[in-house]
């Protein structure tokens, strides 16, 4: 079973995991594993503040008869800020593998904010060319900072679109992961 990658940045102190719920973490939606097999939740041991959520890949496959193929899934974080911190969002990127025919396209989007607001989003669009399997990756540099102590549940959605480009066509795409940043700092 592959994994799919999502990690959380914190500001370089230790005391910025004390803001994160680790149990409290949850996910949604039907391309995130049932009842949470397969999750692990790891400390980096190579980058100090490094939070790692390993969940199986969420895969799409354009069969005969089908003219397309989504799936999602929504990781939802609690975190709470003392009054003098503020979090700040942002940098989403996707990786993953397809092998599209020639023509079909396949849309890997993640996006991270705070739940009632937006946030920072990532979007790959990529055109098959021919069943050659590649690698893709993308990353968008862009923050969203919050309000001086302003914690709740901070929410990084996925999903991951194939659409044919002929009725013939075949081909899939897998998700490995997804990663962005989540930092608590002081206010100014």
């Amino acid at each position: 079973m592959r994994a799919l990658l999502v990690v959380l940045c914190f500001a370089g102190m230790a005391s910025a995991h004390a803001g994160i719920d680790e149990s409290g973490i949850s996910f949604a939606g039907p391309g995130c594993p049932a009842d949470g097999q397969g999750i692990r939740v790891t400390h980096s041991s190579t980058e100090e503040g490094r939070l790692i959520i390993y969940t199986p890949d969420m895969s799409v496959s354009l069969n005969e008869g089908a003219a397309f193929d989504r799936e999602a899934c929504n990781i939802v974080i609690p975190v709470s800020v003392g009054p003098n911190e503020r979090l700040v969002l942002g940098n989403p990127a996707v990786f993953g593998k397809e092998s599209l025919s020639t023509g079909e396209t396949l849309s890997a989007k993640a996006s991270v904010f705070l739940v009632g607001q937006t946030g920072p989003e990532v979007l790959a669009e990529i055109t098959g060319n021919g069943n050659n399997s590649s690698d893709y990756y993308k990353r968008e540099l862009a923050e969203e900072t919050l309000a001086c102590g302003q914690g709740g549940l901070v929410r990084a959605s996925s999903s991951l679109l194939a659409q044919k480009a002929t009725t013939y066509a075949s081909g899939s795409a897998t998700l490995r992961g997804l990663a962005f940043d989540v930092r608590i700092e002081a206010c100014n």
